[in-house]
């Protein structure tokens, strides 16, 4: 994406269909769990998602770099990340994307109690997360998936252990499947509030967050449509840095100006008002 004008309609689209997804259910099952009635065995389907209470929507989400998003890197590995996931996650994180196809996915790492009849098998202190899946297809129709993790202090993922004989559930794979489906997120959560970026934030009924970088910011956000609120009637500068520098005070003689920001920090494209911040790094969230 070359600026915000080319990105506007991938952005409104990642905005509606935020917006637009119901839950209709899910479309497969994670597990089966044998019970005994009067000496026959019978089978009951029961999806992980039944241990994770409540159903989650999109309504604050990280998206990847609109300006240089083939240029960055993500990680599905632990050893890959700086931030602890465990410190990013334990008040909450949404990511979403627009895919090719027209389509849009979004993942939520939300706290929970802990559920009754699992165990986590780890002798690590660590918390109880729901994750949350949705994939909002171009057809209009709605995967919704969620289930249980547990994550330790250090950031990874726990294997659990399910009550009675499941049919059909592998715990490997399960925090196998979990560790990258939260790795990934991270990776994205670390990459939008890295120090060399600004963070422009749509604000809508679903609120949207995304990086570029400080070498293409300016760039990308020049053809915005902003606030022409100028005594010349000119739109406002967007928000920069002024490097030090000496300025004539006439009589008052030569004063030294310090480094310093500014520049508008709010503006609007179409229907659509941003704001933009400078980042201040990921170190709140280095364990």
């Amino acid at each position: 994406m070359g600026n915000i004008q080319e990105a506007r309609s991938d952005i409104e689209s990642s905005i509606i269909l935020a917006m637009s997804v119901k839950a209709k259910g899910r479309t497969h099952k994670d597990a089966k769990m044998r019970k005994m009635r009067g000496g026959a065995g019978s089978v009951e389907e029961s999806p992980m998602d039944a241990f994770v209470p409540g159903e989650r929507h999109p309504t604050s989400f990280y998206a990847f770099d609109a300006a240089e998003a083939n240029q960055r890197l993500y990680s599905l590995s632990y050893d890959d990340l700086v931030v602890n996931p465990y410190e990013v996650i334990r008040g909450g994180l949404e990511i979403g994307m627009i895919l090719e196809d027209g389509g849009f996915k979004w993942n939520g790492f939300y706290p929970m109690k802990k559920p009754h009849g699992l165990v986590a098998i780890t002798n690590k202190s660590f918390e109880w997360f729901g994750c949350h899946f949705r994939h909002m297809k171009p057809c209009g129709s709605d995967v919704y998936v969620k289930r249980p993790m547990a994550v330790s202090r250090d950031g990874t993922v726990c294997m659990l252990g399910l009550p009675g004989n499941w049919r059909g559930y592998n715990a490997k794979t399960d925090q196998q499947e979990c560790s990258e489906q939260l790795f990934m997120s991270v990776s994205v959560f670390e990459d939008a509030v890295r120090k060399s970026a600004y963070l422009a934030t749509v604000h809508e009924h679903v609120q949207m967050k995304f990086p570029v970088g400080d070498r293409a910011y300016k760039d990308f956000f020049a053809l915005r449509d902003g606030y022409r609120d100028t005594p010349t009637g000119r739109r406002n500068p967007i928000i920069h840095w002024c490097a030090e520098h000496l300025r004539d005070r006439g009589e008052r003689g030569v004063s030294v100006v310090r480094t310093h920001k500014r520049g508008a920090d709010e503006f609007v494209c179409g229907p659509m008002r941003l704001t933009i911040e400078e980042n201040e790094g990921y170190e709140a969230w280095v364990a």
